[in-house]
């Protein structure tokens, strides 16, 4: 068998390019990135520091740095204080995972098709923006002028809870959009979700205290918890969201509850009125934290954005958690959390004793995209352009799928659920379903393992912002086919 080359050779392919008009980080960034791709540097190798990288390219220190910032940013890399820059072991895309996929299918077939012949289909994808709907020349621009004018302050004095332009930016916009009366000083900058979990866990609960979650409910949240070492306590939703019982056992052994009460995640409904009040009266009563996972309420299709449910605490229980992937770009990698007064020291101390791990290059350039209304602008076009989506993917549903898929009420949010009916639950489950679509190339999420402790629906969560409406039937008729083809045998435990 032919040896495999050592990283250190793959890491000798780099070069940059004087003459190219691409600034010398980016090419730096696409070398790396591609490397991590190809598997030629695998999850958790060490990479050559700042320093050294930037000696043996013949660049400046900053450039080398920024480079990792953007590889960073995108979740390839990962910083870890004191140790160095390493290869991230969970690649922040599924692109690996369907070569992998893909792979196998073909291997089975005998057939030597490479993936980029083949792409896969992800135009039912959840949670994917629309990459063409994004101004990237602007954002190119606002990136460049940040590299030029911010950055040797940055990489001199990189602030562990995020630029401060950047907090006071995200602050005002909270203000207009959702509601929120609250300060740069409470407005902390992460990597994103995972990160700000940990900083919350590290911060607010003890060793094996008890975290409601909503069943069905976001599974990689759950997961962190649990590998973190509390008691996750699962609670069913309803049409009027989680069902909020304060003499609950649950309720009586937690010490926070991460909810979705703009959206659910991922059926979509609302919390109502009455269960957000008594939800935080609960919290005001229990001495409990509230962590308000606000993930794509920028999107609602007829009126207003709801307000947030932290705009209604007034016992400072809630923390309001928020990203941009989804309305920019997934490769951002920056969130924030909002943090009540009473935190704002303690959640500060901690996150200075983890370090900066936010990307400092998009910072700056996310800072005057806020500022000079340009998310606002971004958000007003896609709003438009998402709800006439949802409109294609409805009456699609609606002429072609209503025998055998019963969608749920929608007038927000990115993506659709569609439960199975009984005619195809009888030939096959969400699963298999979503298996058959991938062995014809269509990305798919089931609904049924996002549950727990209920009874698992069997339907579907087909994403409708990330393809326009040609794509969107060509990846229709892939479901069909999929939906039509011959039923899988269930597998029985035991």
């Amino acid at each position: 068998m032919q040896q495999e080359n050592p990283p250190e050779i793959a890491l000798l392919s780099l070069g940059v390019s004087r003459s190219e008009e691409v600034p010398a980080y980016q090419q730096i960034h696409e070398q790396i990135r591609r490397l991590i791709l190809e598997r030629r540097l695998a999850g958790g190798l060490r990479l050559p520091s700042s320093r050294a990288l930037a000696e043996q390219l013949g660049v400046s220190r900053t450039t080398a740095t920024a480079a990792y910032d953007e590889l960073a940013a995108e979740g390839y890399v990962q910083s870890r204080r004191g140790a160095g820059v390493y290869v991230a072991a969970d690649l922040p895309d599924d692109y690996l995972a369907i070569r992998q996929h893909k792979a196998g299918a073909e291997k089975g077939r005998n057939a030597i098709e490479s993936s980029e012949d083949r792409p896969f289909d992800r135009s039912f994808e959840v949670g994917r923006p629309d990459a063409e709907a994004f101004p990237s020349r602007l954002w190119s621009q606002l990136l460049a002028r940040s590299a030029r004018r911010d950055m040797p302050a940055l990489l001199r004095e990189p602030a562990p809870n995020g630029l401060p332009s950047l907090r006071q930016a995200i602050a005002r916009h909270l203000r207009d959009f959702r509601g929120l009366a609250c300060d740069g000083r409470q407005v902390l900058i992460t990597s994103g979700v995972r990160e700000a979990l940990e900083l919350l866990c590290q911060a607010l609960l003890a060793p094996g205290a008890g975290v409601i979650m909503e069943d069905p409910g976001y599974q990689a949240a759950r997961q962190l918890f649990a590998a973190r070492g509390h008691d996750v306590l699962s609670v069913p939703v309803d049409d009027q969201g989680l069902a909020v019982d304060p003499e609950g056992e649950a309720f009586r052994a937690a010490g926070m509850a991460l909810v979705t009460p703009s959206r659910h995640y991922p059926l979509g409904m609302p919390l109502s009125a009455a269960r957000r009040l008594a939800l935080l009266d609960w919290a005001d009563r229990q001495g409990a934290w509230i962590i308000e996972d606000d993930y794509d309420s920028e999107y609602r299709y007829s009126g207003r954005p709801l307000d947030a449910l932290m705009s209604l605490d007034r016992s400072g229980r809630v923390i309001y958690l928020g990203s941009f992937s989804k309305v920019m770009f997934r490769g951002l990698r920056l969130g924030f959390l909002v943090v009540p007064d009473s935190l704002v020291e303690t959640c500060a101390k901690v996150q200075s004793n983890l370090g900066p791990q936010a990307a400092l290059v998009a910072q700056p350039a996310m800072a005057s995209f806020i500022a000079e209304g340009h998310l606002a602008t971004h958000l007003r076009r896609t709003r438009r352009l998402y709800a006439e989506r949802l409109k294609t993917l409805q009456r699609s549903l609606a002429e072609a799928f209503s025998d055998v898929l019963e969608p749920l009420p929608q007038d927000g949010g990115m993506h659709v659920v569609c439960e199975l009916r009984a005619a195809l639950t009888a030939r096959c489950g969400d699963r298999q379903l979503c298996d058959r679509a991938a062995d014809a190339g269509l990305a798919l999420t089931p609904l049924s393992p996002h549950y727990v402790g209920s009874r698992a629906r069997q339907g579907l969560l087909l994403g409708f912002t990330g393809a326009d409406e040609g794509a969107m039937q060509s990846a229709a008729k892939q479901l069909k086919t999929a939906i039509a083809g011959p039923s899988r045998p269930r597998v029985r435990a035991g």
